[in-house]
């Protein structure tokens, strides 16, 4: 697979990509180095928060390097406490999300990207995982024009899970403030609130 990945890569040239449980040596490090002629990027091991060789998994994100700059970025972990590895909430593991701030060196735009990949087994730790993301989202919308979300998730703006519509209206109201389009899936029936 890694091969396919990287020819899609070349062959699409996407400006920015995040890549969500990336095994940090083998896989993350060879992107990193079959790729590096046109893309830099970042990603740490959401276990210990290096970038050494435990190989645990990696949110990664890898840019262009020719049309964007990185102006500052990190990682935080989706739990109580973000600035240090950690497990959220009821999560079966660690997770993390990586983030950037980049400008357009063609426009001078600058834009803020996060990427992430929820827990899979707890909604409780999606719901807080998310709001979490939320309020970082709000630390970088004074500084930069463009937002930009990425998730396990097809959905745009995807956010929660909940046992009510009501809940989920009352959340969803909170995360319009800032994304006018967002919407919520409820992943434990079939119906998307809008």
């Amino acid at each position: 697979r890694q091969e396919a990945c990287i020819e899609l890569i070349k062959d699409h040239k996407p400006t920015v990509i995040g890549f969500q449980e990336a095994k940090y040596l083998d896989q993350w490090l060879v992107l990193l180095s079959s790729l590096s002629d046109g893309y830099d990027g970042w990603g740490v091991d959401r276990d210990n928060g290096a970038e050494n060789p435990k190989n645990g998994e990696t949110m990664g994100i890898l840019y262009d390097k020719k049309a964007i700059k990185k102006i500052e970025g990190g990682t935080f972990w989706l739990s109580g406490t973000p600035d240090k590895v950690s497990k959220g909430w009821d999560a079966a593991c660690n997770r993390t999300a990586t983030w950037g701030i980049f400008e357009h060196i063609a426009t001078g735009e600058k834009f803020c990207y996060i990427n992430t990949h929820l827990d899979h087994k707890s909604a409780e730790a999606q719901k807080e995982g998310l709001k979490l993301i939320v309020n970082k989202f709000k630390e970088y919308k004074g500084r930069v024009r463009l937002i930009m979300g990425e998730g396990k998730y097809k959905y745009k703006y995807c956010y929660g899970s909940y046992a009510t519509s009501a809940d989920a209206q009352a959340d969803l109201a909170e995360v319009r403030k800032i994304f006018n389009d967002a919407y919520i899936v409820r992943f434990k029936g079939v119906d998307i609130v809008k």
